[in-house]
């Protein structure tokens, strides 16, 4: 047996795992990969791998080196199904899937080009060089990162959205009579008796009615940018907007309101915002 000898998409077994720290103190997982199958990309199918050429070796860096989780780690969790808490279980798990997916392409360093696994993936997973395109989270994020930023930069006209309609004004309460403090005058004459049912006249001005205190209405929690961009397409999908409006509408929003750092944790009122734009 001996390495793999050209690029392509292939898959098979992992003979061998090992997890360790680079030389600039990263994660790194290390990989023996045995290649069973090839994909054809002009045929669009698996084609058994019956040659000597079949053993390849993995270097996939877990960590970047600000501690933050590389791509590489998001494709180990996909393909062995590894939850991502449990370092040592790379090594020593039997539990984790013990085939997998990969793509070997040519890499040149200083001037010196070798073969190099660049991307794993489940074993069943669909090959090929699709473009990956970001799910409704994904895109919430790169939108509220960038909202405003790129609109600034001058490289060319900006799409206006619609203005957010202006809320109405809450209705006034409406006020209680007061009542009159001054007592009436006490009468000379001898009282009269009241009729059944009617109580006595009072000399006593009547206590002023209590007004009532509002009512405290209880504090919204706040909802995060990923709920907030959830709730904002959700209603104008279902009011028949298109993706491109909705996106325009929130970073109109998000611009409005200072960008992401000034808004903060609480991004109920860009979900709003979009929606009211929207209506």
């Amino acid at each position: 047996m001996s390495k793999i000898d050209r690029a392509g998409t292939f898959r098979g077994k992992v003979l061998d795992r090992s997890i360790g720290e680079s030389k600039n103190g990263c994660v790194q997982l290390t990989l023996q990969l045995q290649a069973s199958q090839l994909w054809d990309e002009t045929e669009k199918v698996w084609v058994d791998w019956n040659y000597d050429e079949v053993d390849i070796y993995a270097n996939l860096y877990m960590s970047s080196k600000a501690s933050k989780e590389t791509r590489s780690a998001e494709q180990v969790k996909k393909a062995f199904g590894w939850d991502g808490y449990n370092v040592i279980e790379l090594q020593t798990s039997d539990q984790l899937r013990d085939e997998i997916q990969f793509r070997v392409e040519e890499d040149t360093y200083e001037g010196n080009t070798t073969l190099k696994v660049n991307w794993i993936d489940a074993y069943d997973a669909t090959p090929g060089r699709s473009l990956e395109k970001l799910d409704k989270t994904g895109l919430a994020k790169i939108q509220a990162k960038w909202a405003g930023v790129l609109a600034g930069s001058g490289k060319g006209p900006v799409p206006k959205s619609a203005p957010p309609s202006a809320p109405k004004p809450a209705a006034k309460p409406k006020e209680e009579p007061k009542a009159d403090p001054t007592p009436p005058a006490a009468e000379t004459a001898t009282p009269i008796s009241s009729p059944v049912g009617v109580p006595p006249t009072s000399s006593e001005p009547p206590a002023p009615p209590m007004a009532e205190k509002p009512k405290s209405k209880a504090k919204a929690k706040p909802i995060d940018m990923n709920t907030a961009w959830q709730q904002a397409f959700e209603v104008c999908s279902q009011a028949g907007k298109t993706q491109l409006e909705i996106t325009q509408a929130w970073a109109e929003a998000v611009k409005e309101a200072g960008g992401p750092d000034k808004i903060g944790d609480d991004w109920s009122e860009i979900a709003a915002s979009t929606t009211a734009a929207l209506s």
